[in-house]
């Protein structure tokens, strides 16, 4: 079943009089923007399987360490896709699914990088592990960061002035 598919069937089992709307959908892939990193990846994941099968004399060691190196660089190897609905906001990038409602959306922060919409009201440590980055940089060429902000705004215009 396709993402859009489960919005839809989502959105629909909440509430079948309310419609979720798709108002922006993007890909960002960093891989494709620099492959020779990607190059660099794939020498640490040799690197960590071959280091675990002559330290510990395990495949099963081996497997755990390129797990570990795959999922802290699933951002850069894998395609991130971002989808902002008049309901929701949601960011899927391998196994990883970030969900959040419009509504529980307290504090934008607007970055190099990207746009990060948070359930914190106020800033503090946890911004860096609450929140879902809108990723901007590298992004389809068809959807710009105004585009975005623009549809963040009429959103929730409070947050943004």
């Amino acid at each position: 079943m396709s993402a859009d598919a489960r919005l839809e069937q989502a959105a629909t089992a909440e509430n079948p009089a309310a419609s979720e709307t798709v108002l922006l959908k993007w890909t960002v892939h960093h891989l494709r923007r620099d492959p020779r990193k990607g190059a660099l990846v794939a020498a640490a994941l040799a690197l960590a399987a071959g280091a675990g099968w002559y330290l510990f004399g395990s495949w099963l060691i081996a497997a755990a360490a390129v797990l570990m190196l795959l999922s802290s660089t699933a951002e850069f190897l894998f395609p991130i896709r971002a989808c902002i609905t008049n309901r929701r906001i949601t960011s899927t990038c391998g196994a990883a699914r970030l969900e959040m409602r419009w509504e529980d959306v307290r504090r934008v922060m607007i970055g190099e990088d990207g746009i990060k919409v948070t359930p914190l009201a106020r800033p503090g440590r946890l911004d860096n592990f609450r929140g879902i980055e809108l990723r901007t940089e590298g992004a389809d060429p068809a959807v710009t960061r105004d585009q975005i902000l623009d549809h963040v705004r009429s959103l929730r215009p409070e947050l943004l002035s």
